[in-house]
């Protein structure tokens, strides 16, 4: 509980009053990152996984990652999504007959290069087994995007994952989904993101090119839909623009 202002604290005292499997660790505001190290610190289990506030688990999600895992023998399990857009929860159901893509060359995937799927930066609709992430944290300040960071962390020291096509995730779209409005506290974190993984995970990398060929890619493909969101909001603002075009600027710059 990050210093939360609502009644979430005392929610989660009466699960944790009836099941001592659930745990209240409360905290004065410090931010998303901050709060995921600290149950990254304070996990007792074998597995991590994470759920966000405005999002939904399938009820099996645990259960059916946990069975994907033993049976791959992966160290990351990736369920499908899906997205929703109203509070009326969508009836997915499950697959009847389970495909496993399983790979060896993580890192490599995580940039698209591979002959493999390029696999999802989100954090969430994913099982992971704790010795896999424990010297593996999210970065602080960078707003929305540390996910990509702790992505590119983890993908750079595991040797296997998985993913499954059973929709176990439930995403839920909305207005106030920081991707749907793309602030430019946003943009930015996802520069720094970039730039993060540029200067950390790519450095030792004998496909440094092909990397950061990818890396570009996928920020220009942020930064359109950011181009196009603002321009139908028409809140454009120069001082904004000039600081994003240094930015920009500064990272193709880059030897």
């Amino acid at each position: 509980d990050d210093g939360s202002s609502d009644n979430s604290a005392d929610i989660v005292r009466g699960f944790a009053a009836e099941d001592s499997r659930f745990r209240l660790i409360q905290q004065s505001n410090q931010g998303v990152a901050a709060s995921r190290n600290r149950g990254l610190r304070e996990s007792k289990g074998q597995y991590i996984t994470f759920l966000d506030q405005d999002d939904v688990f399938s009820p099996e999600i645990l259960e059916k990652l946990l069975s994907v895992a033993n049976e791959t023998r992966c160290e990351v399990v990736e369920a499908e999504i899906t997205e929703f857009y109203s509070k009326e929860l969508p009836d997915v159901g499950l697959t009847i007959k389970t495909n496993n893509v399983v790979s060896n060359t993580p890192f490599v995937d995580f940039f698209g290069v591979g002959k493999n799927p390029c696999v999802r930066v989100a954090i969430w609709g994913k099982l992971y087994a704790k010795r896999s992430i424990e010297d593996v944290m999210f970065p602080d300040g960078v707003f929305g995007a540390d996910d990509y960071v702790f992505t590119a962390r983890l993908y750079s020291k595991i040797s296997r994952y998985a993913k499954t096509d059973l929709r176990l995730y439930l995403y839920r779209m909305h207005k106030n989904n920081v991707t749907m409005q793309m602030p430019m506290r946003y943009i930015m974190g996802m520069l720094q993101s970039r730039e993060i993984v540029w200067n950390e995970a790519l450095k030792n990398s004998s496909r440094v090119g092909v990397f950061r060929i990818s890396v570009c890619r996928r920020y220009g493909k942020d930064i359109l839909s950011w181009a196009i969101k603002k321009t139908c909001r028409n809140t454009y603002s120069s001082d904004e623009m000039e600081e994003l075009r240094f930015k920009v600027a500064k990272l193709e710059s880059e030897e």
